[in-house]
């Protein structure tokens, strides 16, 4: 196996319970998650890996394999690279996360060439904001780069400080790796950045390995809230109509 797409559906959420199950025009989110994703043409495999009966019931004619493990994992991650040795250990495994209904199978296949071209075997996905709206919220995750569009840091606080208050670029909650490159991060004892952000993501700028970012125009929103859905049914409305949310 070369490409493996899994996405980590966790029911339970201290915020949200039952989140991968939430309706969205009709459907559980999660529904709206595989079938974005299975439309990549790079990905020979897709997997959704949760906790929970629901979850998986929701999932009966979708085309995913599912994978039940009530086993507690300390985060997504390490949900995934779980399902990752259940399936072979692939070369390329795309982390895409249970709560982004807005994802595209173009999307996805950016991300496996931009992991498997990375040094490191680490990647991640960005979009641009012009201007400073949203720079406060935590639920927005903020990543500075450098010159080659490698993280420098993500934070939840507004990065970087700009006195006119200018843009930013919003981490998208999508992450690829190579098998070693996950095999090493799941090996890693959490940093103290990492625990202070509540950013997996920080483990690997801790220990002193490049994450590869790239930039993505299409509008994504992540739900972090009920209020979320909302919004993401006004965009898959809008995205139906053929129209630019």
């Amino acid at each position: 196996m070369s490409v493996c797409a899994i996405i980590p559906a966790r029911y339970g959420s201290t915020r949200f319970p039952g989140k991968p199950l939430a309706h969205i025009l009709g459907k559980p989110m999660i529904w709206w998650v595989v079938n974005g994703v299975s439309r990549s043409a790079d990905l020979d495999t897709l997997i959704v890996a949760t906790d929970d009966e629901r979850i998986a019931g929701a999932l009966t004619d979708s085309p995913c394999r599912v994978l039940l493990s009530d086993k507690p994992f300390a985060n997504g991650t390490e949900r995934v690279y779980w399902a990752a040795n259940q399936v072979g250990r692939p070369r390329t495994i795309i982390n895409v996360q249970g709560d982004e209904p807005l994802i595209t199978g173009a999307i996805v296949d950016r991300l496996i060439r931009l992991t498997q071209a990375s040094a490191h075997g680490y990647a991640s996905l960005y979009a641009s904001h012009d201007s400073a709206t949203g720079m406060e919220d935590p639920n927005l995750v903020k990543v500075v780069t450098d010159q080659n569009d490698r993280a420098l840091y993500f934070s939840r606080s507004p990065i970087p400080y700009c006195k006119h208050r200018g843009g930013f670029k919003q981490h998208i909650g999508l992450y690829g790796f190579t098998w070693r490159a996950i095999e090493r991060f799941v090996q890693w004892p959490r940093g103290v950045l990492e625990q202070q952000e509540s950013l997996e993501q920080l483990r690997i700028l801790e220990h002193g390995f490049s994450l590869q970012m790239a930039p993505v125009k299409e509008k994504l929103i992540g739900v972090d809230e009920k209020d979320d859905i909302l919004r993401v049914e006004y965009a898959l409305k809008q995205r139906a109509k053929g129209e630019t949310p």
